[in-house]
């Protein structure tokens, strides 16, 4: 049985994806069937097939087709774009069923004088007969032979039943469900500006976060730390805040722009350092207190990294006030918020 041999020269894609590929490509090609260049047998090729990806986003693909054994010479080639709503699968069984019609508008369209076709590598038949690419079309009364068998005639569906079927896989119906998020681990660091106690200095700082989704629904767990400090002010006070965050968040809207709200519960524990300029002396005290905290990410993803924007705002279970030699000082508000730029890193 005569192999159309599919070459992907962009990132190896998974198990199904390629499954769905050859699938679709063997039940449209006229003949034979269609299998992976690095799992090809030693049958006798058809044609030979390459699969080029724009990027991991799979938004473009180009195809070619050469080599075509007895048909039109030359490179065969077809460039498909997807929309964000187009399912991955069905991207790959539309690239199955361009190859089989660009293998179907290569090969001639009548058939060889003999029924059945067998190819070698050397494009003849057993016995030493030369023999053409066999098509849908029944050859002529006058070949066959007195004493043999009429010609057995192999009927395979015209290209344009696989440019329909291509075309439905291309622009599905509205109501095709969003393409399934493929990164499953990642992680973050986000720099963050808001504001310190309730009067003087912001306080600058930075988050590290990780997330994880375990399943194909657009939800995922998140643990993040933080640190932030506030520059000491005139009087020698000086505070630092570090928390510690564990919660989940969804993912909404496309993979390339998307937005990611998110609920969390965290501790955070205030830091606050004083030194008397006069004498000397300093002091230093810890308020450890639950939190509870809600997030909203912007994320633009390319490749595998990420641009993130952030806002956190959360509540503390109570202000923490500062208190030098019996007075107070400053107040670390209970309801508070910060604002962040930062990156992201896709590794799973």
């Amino acid at each position: 049985m005569p192999v159309v041999v599919v070459e992907i020269v962009s990132e190896a894609p998974s198990v199904s994806m390629a499954r769905a590929m050859l699938e679709a490509c063997s039940a449209s090609v006229r003949e034979g069937k269609c299998e992976l260049s690095t799992e090809a047998a030693s049958e006798p090729h058809l044609a030979d097939a390459t699969v080029s990806w724009s990027d991991s986003t799979e938004h473009a693909v180009r195809i070619a087709v050469q080599g075509v054994r007895g048909g039109v010479p030359g490179v065969h080639q077809r460039v498909l774009r997807f929309k964000d709503t187009d399912v991955r699968v069905e991207r790959w069984r539309a690239v199955g069923l361009t190859i089989a019609t660009l293998v179907g508008d290569a090969l001639p369209p009548s058939s060889s004088a003999s029924g059945e076709a067998h190819f070698d590598d050397t494009g003849a038949a057993p016995g030493g007969h030369a023999t053409t690419q066999p098509t849908q079309a029944v050859p002529p009364a006058s070949t066959t032979q007195e004493g043999t068998a009429p010609p057995v005639v192999a009927v395979a569906p015209p290209a344009s039943v696989g440019d329909k079927r291509l075309q439905d896989r291309v622009a599905p119906t509205p109501a095709a469900p969003s393409e399934p998020l493929r990164h499953t681990l990642w992680a973050g660091l986000t720099g963050a500006l808001g504001p310190g106690l309730e009067q003087g200095s912001l306080r600058l700082g930075a988050w590290v976060d990780a997330s994880f989704r375990p399943t194909a629904f657009p939800v995922f767990g998140r643990i993040g730390l933080g640190y932030a400090s506030r520059v000491t002010n005139p009087g020698g006070l000086s505070v630092q805040w570090e928390t510690a965050t564990l919660g989940a968040g969804a993912v909404l809207g496309a993979e390339r722009l998307h937005f990611e709200p998110r609920l969390a519960i965290g501790l955070e524990n205030v830091h606050a350092a004083a030194t008397d300029s006069a004498s000397g002396r300093s002091d230093s005290g810890n308020k450890l207190g639950a939190s509870l905290h809600l997030g909203f990410d912007g994320v633009w993803q390319f490749a595998g990294l990420g641009l993130v924007a952030t806002f956190e705002g959360w509540q503390a279970h109570a202000p923490t006030r500062i208190v030098v030699q019996n007075h107070e000082v400053g107040i670390s508000a209970g309801t508070n918020w910060a604002i962040g730029l930062g990156a992201r890193y896709y590794i799973l």
